[in-house]
């Protein structure tokens, strides 16, 4: 059927009202209108939900010069200049036809060609559904693949998609078809330079590819090529073609790969926002473990899922360790000894997180922690005292607690911190990485955590003379630690001060 425009607006959509009422359920109730400038006609959609698209790109508002293939929902369109009815319509309008195919009257052929809409409506209408319910990019694609195949009797179905935005087009294996690797460059090329769809009947004949090196060594008789836009960014590509010369794809298969192309699009984009939002919960969830909850979020905003290497980083790095723990577990069953360290790891880990420190790992019944990475607040050795300070307070609560509600006997810890450069970043494999820090100053604070006494905090000079303006203490002399030559000098930290003394 055709439809004359010949007024400013004409409003399309499923509803009561419409200048062109379309009633089917893929077409939202307001859609899209088409509203008449000096330049011509201007199709705007109406934030409907399957979407307006013009010659295969989805459209928020589009010019119209010249015939285009319009979608929408799952309808295709035919929009053309309407010569005939021009001196019918006033100065002030410009006469367009839409012409709508005309299905399964009469016209339209015979029962194979009645049988081929059908299965195309019904493609679309599997690809609606898909769109709704699947979520899995895997099971997306290999969905695509087979419906297309199926239905539009192809020896080779490939999906082309780019890893991000502006990255290069790669085919997408789906399932167990290695077939996909082999398609015509030619016309990958052409589709990405022109920025259309494309049917070619005859590939040897056709002079825009008859020279094409694939097109020749893969023997390619007929191929047919869409783009997947979302926006007007292309994503991908379907490219689909025939080898046996018995199948040529007619300008009817283009427009079902166009209107299964828009639908396969969103299904994609919804499936990798899927997976992104998965791959984001997991990577939160995995810092989640040793990070505060404001360093995850600066993590997450600002660099994302953390990759393998590491950068020079200056830290200030404490050590915790429960002294005469081989006595400790002696006295205690196997459950109690893991139930009383489970909450004092909890405990200990909220007051690191409260001062912005990253735990960087569990050992045995020692703690590791760092301050400034991955990212530093220009006091990370005030705050790695402030927390070394607070831990062995709330030991002592822990210690009380066990003593008079589980009449257990506690335990008591002592704490190095040391300050100086140190490489930082995720260290390990692809497979599993862990974040941590590595240097000479890791290894001094655990050296300077062995020589504190039960209940006693020992820092280094670097660590006292960005911090003995804040808190009580003195010096313990030099020490000779294990694996170093020179003695260092160490500092007993005893409290905060008291503001005003």
């Amino acid at each position: 059927m055709a439809r004359a425009l010949i007024d400013p607006e004409i409003s399309v959509g499923r509803g009561d009202g419409n200048a062109i009422q379309i009633m089917d359920p893929s077409i939202s109730r307001n859609h899209a209108i088409f509203k008449f400038t000096p330049d011509g006609y201007v199709l705007n959609d109406l934030n409907s939900f399957n979407g307006t698209f013009v010659d295969g790109r989805r459209i928020s508002a589009e010019l119209l010069r010249g015939r285009h293939t319009l979608q929408f929902g799952h309808l295709t369109l035919q929009f053309e200049p309407d010569m005939a009815v021009a001196p019918e319509v006033p100065e002030a309008a410009v006469s367009m036809v839409i012409s709508l195919p005309r299905g399964g009257q009469a016209a339209a052929g015979t029962d194979e060609q009645l049988r081929a809409t059908y299965e195309r409506l019904a493609m679309l209408y599997e690809a609606g559904k898909l769109i709704q319910q699947e979520v899995e990019l895997e099971n997306v694609l290999a969905a695509i693949a087979g419906m297309l195949r199926r239905v539009l009797t192809a020896d080779n179905v490939t999906v082309l998609l780019r890893k991000w935005e502006g990255g290069e087009l790669t085919p997408v294996k789906v399932g167990n078809d290695e077939r996909q690797a082999a398609i015509s460059s030619s016309i990958i090329r052409h589709v990405i330079d022109k920025r259309e769809a494309v049917a070619i009947d005859d590939a040897a004949a056709t002079s825009a590819f008859k020279a094409g090196a694939s097109i020749v060594s893969l023997k390619i008789k007929s191929a047919m090529c869409a783009p997947l836009w979302i926006e007007d960014k292309i994503i991908g590509l379907v490219y689909m073609d025939s080898r046996s010369g018995e199948r040529k794809f007619t300008s009817d298969d283009l427009q079902a790969l166009l209107a299964m192309a828009n639908q396969a699009a969103i299904a994609i984009e919804r499936a990798r926002l899927h997976e992104k939002i998965k791959e984001e919960t997991r990577v939160r969830s995995s810092l989640e473990r040793y990070m505060s909850p404001t360093i995850v979020e600066k993590v997450m905003s600002e660099k994302g899922d953390l990759q393998l290497g590491g950068e020079k980083r200056h830290v200030t790095v404490l050590f915790s360790d429960v002294r005469g723990f081989t006595a400790f577990s002696e006295t205690h069953t196997a459950e109690e000894v893991v139930q009383m360290l489970n909450e004092y790891f909890t405990a200990m880990t909220e007051i690191i997180f409260k001062h912005q420190g990253t735990l960087d790992k569990y050992i045995g019944d020692a703690i590791m922690a760092v301050f400034g990475s991955p990212f530093s607040y220009g006091d990370d050795a005030t705050r790695a005292v402030k927390a070394a300070v607070e831990m062995q307070g709330q030991l002592r609560h822990l210690n009380t607690f066990w003593r008079e509600a589980a009449r257990k006997r506690g335990f008591e810890i002592g704490i190095g911190i040391f300050a100086g450069d140190v490489v930082a970043g995720n260290i390990g494999s692809p497979k599993r990485m862990e974040f941590t820090v590595i240097g000479d100053v890791v290894n001094t604070a655990s050296r300077l955590c062995g020589v504190a006494a039960a209940g006693q905090v020992i820092v280094g000079k670097p660590v006292w003379d960005l911090v003995k303006g804040q808190f009580t203490g003195e010096s313990q002399g030099k020490k000779a630690l294990k694996g170093k030559e020179a003695q260092i000098e160490v500092f007993g930290v005893t409290g905060e001060k008291v503001s005003g003394k």
